[in-house]
């Protein structure tokens, strides 16, 4: 029972046992005094009729003396009047029932009046010569007493009624300060953190909403420590200082997960950028004015590839700058180069240089499994070509990839026949506890697309075309309605995790559509929705309305690849995913870079002061699991687990894997 109602409930007892004794004590007042009315106004009568009866007892006139009787025992206020001669026998006698119309035969048995005989002596001259008796007849006097009973609890019980809604309001306004204790407190364990602005003037409850907000403050004070402890040591380790984006050796770190992923293998395209008017405006305009044009550039780079989710843009050395497109074919990586080789010209021209030379491009397809030597001096090699050809100009080596040979129309139709046939394959691989490799977290569905070749297509490899072909959506449906109707047939499984496009995210009609889907099929299995970090950055609002419509119906949210968008971690505080799993770029290399270490480590800190999981993925061996447990990871997922199977023929968690690990 909560603290209001405990205090209200006294209240009530209170008031009813203070009405109670006051509606006692004034009706036995009432009672006292008609019990003396009766014997007063019995002993009146008594007096009067034998005064009256002196002259007709005295002539033995028994006709007189009835008569006198009667014509006062009529008028009803008497139970009973009786006249006794001297020698005992009775010269006339009345008696009358108590009973009034109005007032019910309990409350009369209930309450007794005591209606005591009044006696009076029938005198001629000095001789006594009979005696007359009267009894009050009580049945006006419990009518009455009805009248002030009834009339007394009512008004009380009205009063009483009144008191305590008004004690109830009164009792609720003094307490609110506490309910919002209460729901601060609630908040706490939620991760929000509720500052209470208006302070009750009663001291103690002062001092105990002073004392929670200081708690929440300290709170909160912790977490945004952590948070920016992780955000400093990334920007540190990953973060190139003068421009701001990622530095060589974040490129390398997600060049290299993008090449040994095993999960969703990447495939796409490498661009070398190389300013060549650096030297020049540092020598002739000072180190600034060159700051400043690294800048500018950094920025043009990052706009210019902003189409595709999954991209990065880093400052390689000095002069030089390396793009990341993953799942870029040949056609889509030239044109992004020759629009380099014409913007970037003009946007030195005005304020720099007028130098005939300002920039070249190297450009190289990758694929996976290839190794980051090989496409880096690829890569190199396309550069130097482009510099040897002529100024601002760029050149593609695509030597040693298997990207499909095909334009962006043909990309297009073959995801609109997938779309249309429904033919999308689905994979499914485990993610299970770090510390307790038997217990599955949830079951991840991937994605795979029939090719020409009787082969399968990777998400990594149509998932950017279908976003920046607008398909994304609509593939994401079928995905969605595929996979509901296969884990329906597994009940073996509590939660299933489904990767949606985060351009999908940005249509209300789509997260509409995906709620009311969910919301038709229940709360069993759990579904976790999965979005990629990168891609979520930019519609963090309707992520966050997204994350509260599931789970108010029971389901989850989760983020992948995280740790990819250079963002602030202040993000997760409102949009609260499930778990958030750690890109592979700062998991393949855990064991022997103290760098990713010591993020991985600051990143569970703050995802756990929010409640929120942290998994790692593309996990390849033992040693990494082994190091990422130390690190306090929540989840492991890939090859280090097992290998993506189709749906249909997945067992579950690989108990043979789980114990070797």
């Amino acid at each position: 029972m909560t603290l209001y109602k405990q205090i209200y409930l006294f209240i009530v007892i209170l008031f009813g046992v203070l009405f109670s004794g006051t509606l006692l004590l004034n009706f036995n007042s009432a009672k006292v005094f008609l019990d003396e009315q009766l014997r007063s106004h019995a002993q009146d009568t008594a007096t009067s009729l034998g005064l009256s009866l002196s002259s007709s007892a005295d002539t033995n006139d028994n006709a007189g003396m009835e008569t006198m009787v009667n014509a006062i025992f009529d008028r009803g206020y008497y139970q009973e009047i009786a006249v006794e001669r001297q020698d005992g026998s009775l010269a006339v006698q009345r008696l009358l029932d108590v009973e009034i119309e109005g007032v019910p035969q309990w409350f009369i048995r209930l309450i007794p009046l005591e209606t005591l005989r009044a006696n009076a002596n029938v005198m001629n001259g000095w001789n006594v010569i009979g005696a007359v008796h009267v009894k009050s007849h009580p049945g006006y006097a419990h009518r009455e007493l009805w009248y002030i009973a009834t009339r007394m609890l009512v008004w009380f019980s009205l009063l009483a009624a009144i008191a305590t809604i008004l004690a109830g309001l009164i009792l609720k306004r003094i307490l609110r300060p506490l309910a919002a204790v209460e729901r601060q407190a609630e908040s706490l364990y939620a991760r929000e953190y509720i500052i209470q602005e208006n302070l009750p003037k009663t001291r103690e409850l002062r001092n105990v909403v002073l004392t929670m907000n200081r708690m929440t403050e300290w709170i909160r004070a912790t977490f945004e420590e952590q948070s920016q402890t992780a955000e400093a040591l990334r920007e540190q380790a990953f973060v190139d200082p003068v421009t701001g984006i990622a530095n060589r050796r974040e490129f390398d770190n997600l060049l290299q997960s993008h090449l040994k992923s095993t999960d969703d293998p990447q495939q796409g395209a490498l661009l070398l950028i190389r300013l060549h008017v650096l030297v020049e405006i540092n020598q002739t305009k000072g180190y600034e004015m060159g700051d400043e044009l690294l800048r500018i550039v950094a920025q043009y780079l990052v706009e210019s590839t902003s189409d595709s989710e999954a991209t990065l843009v880093a400052r390689l050395s000095g002069a030089d700058f390396g793009v990341l497109l993953a799942g870029a074919h040949a056609q889509q990586a030239q044109q992004i180069a020759d629009g380099i080789c014409d913007e970037l010209p003009q946007l030195c021209a005005a304020d720099y240089s007028r130098a005939a030379n300002i920039v070249n491009v190297g450009v190289a397809l990758y694929a996976p499994h290839q190794t980051t030597t090989d496409i880096l001096a690829q890569a190199d090699a396309a550069l130097r070509a482009a510099e040897a050809a002529c100024p601002n100009s760029s050149s593609l080596r695509a030597q040693d990839t298997t990207l499909p040979a095909i334009g962006r129309q043909e990309w297009r139709n073959r995801l609109s026949d997938a779309i249309t046939t429904k033919d999308v394959r689905l994979y499914v691989q485990s993610v299970v506890d770090a510390s307790a490799p038997h217990k599955l977290l949830h079951a991840e569905v991937l994605v795979r697309i029939p090719a020409d070749n009787e082969q399968l297509w990777h998400a990594g490899e149509f998932v950017p075309i279908a976003e920046q072909s607008g398909l994304a959506p609509e593939l994401d449906r079928i995905v969605f309605l595929v996979a509901l109707e296969q884990i329906k047939q597994r009940d073996d499984v509590a939660t299933w995790a489904i990767n949606i496009s985060p351009a999908s995210l940005k249509e209300e009609t789509f997260r509409d559509w995906v709620v009311d889907t969910l919301r038709q099929a229940g709360t069993s299995p759990r579904i976790s929705l999965e979005f990629s970090e990168i891609g979520v950055l930019r519609s963090v609002e309707p992520l966050r309305r997204l994350a509260r419509d599931l789970q108010s119906l029971g389901h989850g949210l989760g983020l992948d690849h995280f740790g990819r968008g250079f963002s602030s971690f202040g993000y997760l505080q409102t949009v609260r995913p499930d778990y958030v799993k750690i890109d592979g770029a700062y998991t393949s290399s855990i064991r022997d870079d103290r760098n990713n270490q010591f993020f991985v480590s600051s990143l569970c800190k703050v995802v756990h002061s929010l409640g929120i999981k942290a998994i790692a993925g593309s996990v390849e061996n033992e040693q990494e699991w082994k190091a990422l447990r130390e690190l306090k990871v929540d989840g492991i997922q890939g090859y280090a687990v097992e290998r993506p199977v189709p749906i249909t023929h997945w067992p579950g968690v690989n108990k043979a894997v789980a114990k070797k690990a």
